[in-house]
């Protein structure tokens, strides 16, 4: 046990009987202090993720257990496995398909179950726990614990022990919720504003191009540097304007469907072609027969068109990118490979970061703020996939990213 329970002495019981509910659940002393303990820290972040691994990582400690995750239900109704301890999430579905099945009945019946398996569902008995994150009448996710190897681990104190805990940690998962809810209404503000401020900035920029037109004879060499100063910062300021309605788009207007990739990835390759080919670069598609992914198809075509782009910015004359896709287990792994100037190790893991810009000559080149890789990161997380880079540098860089198969025809 990492703590005393005399350390805690009556404030533990001062504290836990002031949460909701928690004196229904008729805990005993030793037990109180160990809820207590696992809940102190699940409001420490806002960061709906982050909330997510915590809540798993103290559940598996509450009870003892091995390993665990949490499944969410989405806005478009299906059930997502969003957190995980000791397990891959992306696997959970087909390799851990009794708890997954069950995790989808408790999510269904709101009813918590604890349960060994059978000899003919599992060769190796085992003990699982399974309770629902209930927010009022409406049932929010679920949470699964277990041993691999046990049988008999957990008892019916475990489960009450388990869904007290459940009961915090849907609030905390809730206010996390909130936050997400709150930062899109602020991109939505962000997009009202960025509006307002490109029609003036378009006005200034379209006069100084006039100008220049109409006094290319006239004006000395100062009033032409002053005039291609004001065109490159307007020029600029609307560029970051673009990005942040992008962003602000994200959020406010995606719509999840079942997308074949193939239509997109041609499409964008296409569009590409002339600039990447007039540079003497190549380009080429491997896409093999692939079922087809949940996505937002304009939301896809842009995540295409920020990696496509980054790989033939930083891609020298003679290079080569290549644009790929493969299935990894429930998902769809999209890769985007470049033999350009590569990536060092530290700043890999900054390059997702909103406004980084990479030390290095090539990339000071560039123009632009550091944000599409950004953008990119947040359409591939909203969609319900992950984004990565492997690169060394001289080497090139091979960007991926992940969609979830689609199961159906259409989300609803």
């Amino acid at each position: 046990m990492p703590f005393s329970l005399s350390s805690y002495g009556w404030r533990v019981e001062r504290e836990m009987m002031e949460h909701p509910n928690i004196a229904d659940y008729h805990l005993d002393y030793p037990r109180l202090a160990v809820l207590y303990e696992a809940t102190r820290e699940l409001h420490a972040s806002l960061d709906l993720t982050e909330t997510l691994n915590r809540v798993i990582e103290k559940a598996v400690w509450l009870v003892g257990a091995e390993r665990g995750f949490i499944m969410l239900c989405e806005s478009w109704g299906e059930p997502r496995v969003r957190a995980a301890h000791n397990l891959n999430p992306e696997t959970i579905a087909k390799e851990n398909e009794p708890d997954y099945a069950l995790a989808c009945q408790v999510l269904e019946t709101g009813q918590s179950t604890l349960k060994p398996d059978p000899p003919d569902v599992s060769p190796t008995p085992r003990t699982v726990v399974i309770v629902p994150f209930r927010a009022r009448d409406e049932i929010i996710g679920v949470m699964c614990v277990d041993w691999e190897t046990r049988v008999g681990q957990f008892t019916t104190e475990d489960l009450t022990l388990f869904e007290a805990f459940a009961e915090q940690a849907t609030l905390a998962i809730q206010n996390s919720q909130r936050y997400e809810m709150m930062e899109q209404n602020c991109y939505s503000y962000i997009a009202s504003i960025s509006h307002e401020w490109r029609t003036p900035l378009t006005v200034i920029k379209g006069f100084a191009d006039l100008l220049l037109a109409k006094m290319a004879d006239t004006a000395n060499e100062d009033q032409k540097k002053w005039l291609n100063i004001i065109r490159s910062y307007t020029s600029k300021l609307l560029t970051l304007i673009s990005s942040e309605m992008e962003i602000s788009r994200i959020d406010a207007h995606i719509k999840i469907s079942s997308v074949n990739l193939a239509a997109p990835f041609e499409e964008v390759v296409s569009d590409f072609r002339s600039q990447i080919e007039a540079k003497g670069q190549t380009i080429s598609l491997n896409l093999p027969n692939l079922p087809p992914v949940y996505a937002d198809q304009w939301m896809l075509s842009k995540i295409l068109t920020k990696l496509i782009d980054n790989a033939h910015k930083y891609t020298p004359s003679l290079g080569k990118i290549i644009a790929s896709a493969e299935v990894d287990n429930t998902f769809v792994r999209v890769k985007i490979t470049d033999t350009g100037i590569g990536i060092n190790s530290e700043d890999q893991r900054r390059i997702f970061e909103a406004d980084f810009r990479a030390d290095h000559s090539v990339v000071r080149e560039q123009e632009g703020f550091g944000l599409g890789l950004y953008i990119a990161k947040r359409i591939v997380e909203r969609l319900g996939g992950k984004i990565g880079v492997e690169s060394e540098p001289g080497n090139g860089s091979t960007f991926w990213f992940t969609l979830p198969i689609a199961t159906t025809d259409e989300r609803g």
